[in-house]
């Protein structure tokens, strides 16, 4: 596999994840919103960074 394709691949991972946690915060018990609010925060996060590298290094804007 191409290097591009990875990452591509691991960005849709990522994003993949990030959408199964957000819904876990829509039903998850008030005690367990925090834990959940920072693991989104941190996908979020990385979500971002993954995005600027690959405009700089692969030209792509995702």
């Amino acid at each position: 596999m191409k290097e591009i394709e990875i990452s591509v691949k691991e960005y849709n991972d990522l994003k993949k994840d990030l959408l199964n946690i957000v819904k876990e915060l829509d039903m998850c018990a008030n005690e367990k919103r925090n834990m959940y609010q920072d693991i989104a925060l941190c996908y979020t996060v990385h979500l971002n960074d993954m995005k600027k590298i690959m405009k700089n290094k692969f030209n792509l804007k995702i």
